[in-house]
């Protein structure tokens, strides 16, 4: 289908005639996606609209569309989660930000749509290098590693294994990681998806289709395991990861692809002095994602400046085409991160 964006203008006299009367996008109503029209809300005063350049397209949206996932109370039904763009307009009391700014913005969700509306605080500046399509790219995964704990490891950790290293989560947690350098090994289920990672930066890729991830990283380790995982599978992983672990190492929980419930060997937590933990980042509070976005702009925009990240795009698909984007990550047949591009 051809996705026209409706811009019916405001009445003369309104401040600014370029707003849209209504948004389009695509919501789900538990069976099928739909693009749907919304009379554009007010924007409350610290709250920007942006005009959608690109959109990243992130696990929890499968998992919207799939009903297993619901926006928090209050947020837009509309899918997506981040968006590049052009800002528009601007709340009353908005202060760092004005109409015509680039920025990259972390949304609850929107921004499968023409326009998307964010808090100024959870928008950063985009370097005039770095085009739509990656700065649609970078920040779930930026905020995610920061609401992880990822970014602030202690100094004792030096090793980290990342489960589905190639996913587009795990294609820049590679090189997070090597910007804290971190020896870094990755499961991944492919030749090709091990290729990517080594390019990346990760030191070891296991290919866990043809060898049990556990036995192949402690051969790797010689037996030591490595002092953090970040896993997006759960289920029987669970119990691995913690057999992976060197003692007082932490097991990070960032999904739950392969099951909501786990074994868990107590006496291997108890004897090694383990942490099991986990987190979610959209239904966190505003004044945390606040937090995190300081944090994020901190060092996310340095590292981009001195050419140490790299966006890796899978493909890019047209606004329209944004159901065939979430079938292809359901079939899980990609390496990096898929885009869709706004409408114009």
């Amino acid at each position: 289908m051809d996705i026209q964006d409706i811009h019916e203008q405001q009445p003369e006299g309104e401040q600014n005639m370029n707003l849209p009367h209504r948004i389009s996008g695509w919501v789900n109503d538990g069976q099928h996606m739909l693009w749907q029209s919304q009379p554009m809300p007010p924007l409350a005063p610290h709250q920007v609209l942006i005009h959608v350049q690109a959109t990243g397209v992130n696990r929890a949206d499968l998992l919207q569309r799939q009903g297993k996932y619901p926006p928090p109370l209050g947020a837009s039904p509309v899918l997506g989660l981040e968006a590049s763009g052009t800002v528009v307009a601007v709340g009353g009391q908005v202060t760092t930000l004005l109409e015509g700014d680039r920025v990259m913005a972390l949304m609850e969700g929107g921004a499968y749509a023409t326009h998307v509306i964010a808090h100024e605080g959870l928008c950063l500046p985009m370097p005039d290098t770095l085009g739509w399509l990656a700065g649609a790219t970078l920040m779930e995964a930026a905020f995610t590693w920061q609401n992880l704990g990822a970014a602030n490891l202690p100094p004792v950790y030096k090793t980290l294994l990342i489960h589905g290293g190639a996913g587009g989560m795990g294609s820049l947690f590679i090189q997070f990681a090597k910007a804290l350098g971190l020896a870094t090994f990755v499961t991944v289920s492919s030749p090709d998806k091990a290729k990517l990672c080594l390019s990346l930066g990760a030191d070891q890729a296991i290919n866990y289709k043809q060898d049990d991830f556990e036995a192949a990283l402690l051969a790797l380790t010689e037996g030591k395991g490595v002092d953090v995982i970040i896993d997006c599978v759960g289920g029987d992983h669970v119990s691995q990861n913690l057999q992976c672990l060197a003692p007082g190492g932490r097991s990070i929980q960032l999904g739950t692809l392969g099951g909501g419930k786990a074994t868990v060997p107590l006496l291997t937590l108890m004897r090694k002095g383990l942490t099991l933990t986990g987190a979610t980042l959209r239904d966190k509070s505003l004044e945390h994602k606040l937090d995190l976005a300081q944090k994020v702009k901190a060092w996310l925009l340095p590292l981009w400046e001195m050419g140490r990240l790299t966006c890796v795009i899978h493909q890019v698909f047209p606004m329209a085409q944004a159901p065939q984007a979430l079938d292809l990550m359901a079939g899980g047949q990609y390496g990096g991160k898929l885009v869709l591009r706004g409408e114009g």
